[in-house]
């Protein structure tokens, strides 16, 4: 969590970072109230469980132009999806 948070403060363009599990659901972000939100029907969950996806440029909720970015965290062994 502590990564996240300073990755996130490390650069004016980088507004948060968070993880996926398999499910849709954040489990690690850098802002502590977004845990446990359920992101199951966005797109960058959506086309991020099979392949690295790039979101078109829209506005936050907060208000800013926003960019995400999103990729699968693949097992090892057998390739099962673990998050993105």
């Amino acid at each position: 969590m502590e990564r996240l948070k300073y990755t996130a403060q490390s650069g004016e363009y980088i507004d948060d970072i968070f993880v996926l599990d398999s499910k849709g659901t954040i489990i690690a972000s850098s802002n502590q109230e977004e845990i446990g939100i359920d992101k199951s029907y966005d797109p960058y969950f959506i086309e991020g469980k099979e392949d690295i996806f790039i979101k078109d440029v829209y506005l936050s909720d907060s208000g800013l132009k926003t960019m995400t970015f999103s990729a699968p965290i693949l097992d090892k062994k057998d390739s099962k999806l673990l998050g993105i």
